[in-house]
């Protein structure tokens, strides 16, 4: 049955998944993650791996860098050690623009189980090596 065929129902105002409603709900909330925050060329992952898995992994950071030059070009990709959060990472891209695009990419992907979360940071912070988790 088409939703037509459901319309005095609940399910008439829900995207379905797979849909075109679907698909505008999910760019409608990735807009609103841009205009949440200032636009930063630099942006902080977590969620990413699990933290023990992070702890002492080296190889990393360069995995990290390769998949994000595969949207922009990236600067560095700097990871801190959190007790509560695990690994965060921070990722500086060379333009602002590669940051928008990173977090509209990356942000509520999932990756090995997990769903990442991306937020912009501050790149003046970053520059300064001030990576607060």
């Amino acid at each position: 049955p088409g939703a037509s065929s459901v319309a005095g129902s609940s399910l008439a105002s829900k995207p379905i998944e797979g849909t075109a409603n679907a698909a505008r709900v999910e760019l409608m909330g990735r807009l609103r993650l841009l205009r949440a925050g200032a636009s930063s060329r630099c942006i902080k992952l977590t969620n990413l791996v699990d933290p023990s898995e992070a702890a002492g992994d080296q190889d990393l950071a360069d995995e990290v860098r390769e998949e994000c030059e595969r949207i922009a070009p990236v600067d560095r990709v700097v990871i801190k050690m959190d007790r509560t959060a695990g690994a965060v990472i921070f990722v500086i891209f060379r333009d602002v623009e590669g940051g928008q695009k990173a977090l509209m990419k990356l942000n509520g992907r999932w990756f090995g189980g997990r769903e990442i979360r991306a937020e912009f940071y501050s790149a003046t912070r970053a520059d300064a090596g001030d990576f607060a988790t």
